[in-house]
């Protein structure tokens, strides 16, 4: 117990929480969206999207050719629909729909060293 409150204590665990199933309650759709803003628009216009938004349950600001990924959970293509019609009004979205059978990592593990003959090939001593 005594670790875990370190642990917690300096900020490695973060928090807990249950792992649902999207497709337990009523989400059968799942997508990545590619989002690039229009030149000048604010980022406070997609926040207030993400925020409003339930069915995005990931966004990251990016670097390279688009400037946000969302990952969106939806009950129909309905509401994919909607979701792109809020966010093409300020910028251009490349929708990719996530197939069954995925599968994704959840568990974080120490970092690896890199391996030495990698540090002598790449010269970074």
């Amino acid at each position: 117990m005594e670790r875990v409150r370190n642990m917690e204590d300096a900020g490695i665990i973060e928090g807990y929480g249950a792992r649902i199933n999207p497709r337990k309650v009523g989400y059968s759709l799942s997508a990545i969206l590619n989002f690039t803003m229009n030149y000048g628009n604010p980022t406070s216009a997609i926040e207030k999207i993400v925020a409003e938004t339930p069915e995005i349950v990931s966004c990251w600001s990016i670097t390279g050719t688009s400037d946000v990924i969302m990952e969106v959970n939806l009950p129909s293509l309905e509401f994919l629909s909607l979701i792109l019609s809020n966010l093409t009004r300020h910028g251009k979205v490349t929708t990719n729909i996530v197939l069954p059978g995925r599968f994704k990592k959840l568990d974080v593990k120490r970092p690896r060293e890199v391996p030495k003959e990698l540090l002598e090939e790449q010269e970074f001593k």
